[in-house]
């Protein structure tokens, strides 16, 4: 991941005193977030940036998640329909719980997407669900 600064600042990152940090430091900020209120993503393990933390320039290095398909893999080529009915109302549980426990906790994710969520299904029909994609959570 790697990214140069915006070069005109939404008005939002502005507000959110974000407007000149560089995308992978949202993301690390983001991933962070996630963290703190107990959701799953890729780990940070290291933050690179040319300079200080405001610099334009910076990098980051995160583990892989465990799940290769996202959601909007899984619709496309079949597989969330081929779940059983209670497996569909399982996930779709699990995504309202995400959503509302990122709510309760104050934040906002600019960018939640079925492209940003990796389901990973547990025993007995519960999943986890690794989010991806997270510069945009303030």
């Amino acid at each position: 991941h790697w990214a140069w600064d915006r070069r005109w600042p939404r008005w939002s990152d502005w507000r959110d005193g974000v407007a000149r940090l560089p995308d992978p430091v949202r993301e690390w900020r983001g991933l962070q977030a996630l963290a703190s209120i107990g959701l799953n993503g890729p780990r940070p393990l290291r933050l690179l940036t040319d300079g200080t933390p405001q610099s334009p320039r910076a990098a980051i290095v995160m583990s892989a998640v465990p799940v290769s398909q996202s959601l909007t893999d899984m619709a496309q080529c079949g597989d969330l329909h081929q779940l059983d009915t209670f497996a569909r109302r399982s996930l779709a549980v699990t995504l309202m719980q995400v959503a509302n426990r990122i709510h309760q906790h104050g934040l906002r994710w600019r960018s939640m997407k079925a492209k940003h969520v990796y389901p990973q299904r547990l025993a007995d029909d519960r999943w986890r669900l690794w989010l991806i994609d997270c510069e945009g959570i303030r």
